[in-house]
């Protein structure tokens, strides 16, 4: 999962006093469902009698960023003989997957980090955890040590200390790439085992089926089931308006072109076996301490086994942002400095993903992408096209492809449907891109 920031016109002021209201709701909608005294009592005998104190969560706007993330509250427990642990509990906004879907989230994070406990990754360890409301605490949560460290942001890095980083992280991707997985997908708990590769259990691509259901993509055996499962879902997501792209025309010809395009991603994914992608890698999953060593890698909710090169292209936090969002491939310095690192390790072809990792990177992004902002969107496009284009092969202009691409698809019935339902926002009518005859036509490819 590829995240980056978006800009969006907005009234700031307004923006932000609904946002505080959103947040105090949401703080004390947790507090009614919160039972602290139980939380406690949990704790303390998980711990064999050591007594905790666990300071009452309120919506303090200077402090609630201390517990409160992007997607879960860490609520510190404090035990008499000096150990900490956290609670970890997925926060209840608008945004916040359904019920029967975090079950699976919380499942998936939970399994992944105990896989990870056998190796030499450092993780918080587990000591507890509920899956769905009916238990004593009042709400689904995970109960894991505390890591005493701060997390990475890697811009205000000095280059030694990033150097230094660097060295211990690609110690990490070396053993993450000795632990092979069968297919693709999200760990999973097993009867039969500790864990086993189930479906992909990401909101943005689940799916409910005619009976309500929770519909989930995975596991995949290939490389090419795995894209075209994913793609064919957007797709067939922005037909029946279960998701709502502003540009909702364009995305749709980008998933047809993602999908005309598999054989040109899955070629690059042809080694054997699946491998652990942390997909939320910007940066703040690093744990480091004052010396810049690094104590711990956190935040597994979205990880899943991927092909190898997907799961070993570049953090996005070494990715250069300013290019990479003006459409630009060129690795960055520190994407190229991480591959020389990894080959001076022995992980030659962990390098090369490293170096051929841009259309990873690129896919990645644009499969379920939403972009309402027009320029961003045609950048991203670009970028797109350019990873998986050759050369000169092609039109890189946007408006010239899309009047290509709406040609060349014409018969698709959704496309249709959707031409008569959207207006468009270039110079020309919908109706005259469609019947326009090009003395020049670009390959779609």
């Amino acid at each position: 999962m590829l995240t980056l920031s978006i800009s969006i016109k907005r009234d700031e002021p307004g923006w932000r006093a609904a946002n505080e209201r959103a947040r105090r709701q949401e703080v004390e909608h947790l507090l009614s469902k919160l039972n602290i005294e139980a939380l406690k009592v949990r704790a303390s005998q998980l711990k064999r009698g050591v007594k905790c104190s666990i300071p009452l969560p309120s919506y303090d706007k200077a402090t609630i960023t201390e517990v409160m993330g992007g997607t879960n509250y860490h609520i510190p427990i404090l035990f008499a003989d000096g150990d900490s642990w956290m609670c970890r509990i997925h926060r209840t906004n608008i945004a916040a997957p359904p019920p029967d879907l975090l079950s699976r989230i919380l499942q998936s994070e939970v399994t992944t980090m105990q896989f990870l406990a056998t190796t030499r990754i450092p993780v918080p360890r587990i000591h507890d955890f509920a899956f769905t409301p009916d238990n004593p605490v009042g709400i689904p949560y995970i109960l894991m040590d505390r890591i005493d460290g701060r997390p990475m942001y890697w811009p205000e890095l000095r280059p030694f200390e990033k150097t230094k980083i660097l060295q211990q992280y690609a110690d990490i991707v070396l053993e993450l790439s000795r632990h092979p997985f069968p297919s693709i997908g999200c760990l999973q708990p097993s009867t039969s085992s500790p864990w086993q590769v189930g479906p992909i259990v990401f909101d943005s691509h689940a799916d409910r089926d005619s009976q309500g259901q929770l519909s989930l993509p995975g596991p995949f055996t290939s490389s090419t089931q795995y894209r075209r499962d994913l793609i064919l879902r957007h797709l067939d997501q922005i037909k029946t308006d279960q998701t709502h792209p502003k540009r909702r025309l364009e995305s749709y010809l980008m998933h047809l072109f993602l999908l005309e395009s598999i054989p040109r991603i899955v070629q690059h994914e042809q080694s054997p076996g699946f491998y652990l992608k942390h997909a939320d890698d910007k940066g703040d999953h690093i744990l480091v301490d004052i010396d810049m060593n690094i104590v711990g890698i956190i935040d597994w909710e979205w990880a899943q086994t991927c092909p190898k090169a997907e799961a070993f292209c570049a953090p996005v936090c070494l990715v250069p942002k300013v290019d990479y969002h003006n459409g630009d491939n060129v690795l960055g310095e520190d994407e190229l400095h991480f591959a020389e690192i990894l080959e001076a390790k022995g992980g030659h072809e962990l390098a090369e993903y490293v170096r051929r990792g841009r259309m990873e990177h690129r896919v990645s992004h644009c499969v379920g992408c939403e972009a309402d902002d027009r320029t961003y969107f045609e950048n991203m496009f670009t970028g797109l096209r350019g990873a998986l284009l050759r050369p000169k092969e092609g039109v890189q202009n946007w408006r010239a492809w899309k009047r290509h691409a709406l040609e060349r698809y014409q018969d698709d019935e959704a496309l249709q449907q959707i031409l008569l339902t959207e207006s468009d926002d270039d110079e020309e009518e919908i109706p005259e891109l469609l019947h326009l005859q090009m003395s020049h036509p670009f390959p779609i490819r």
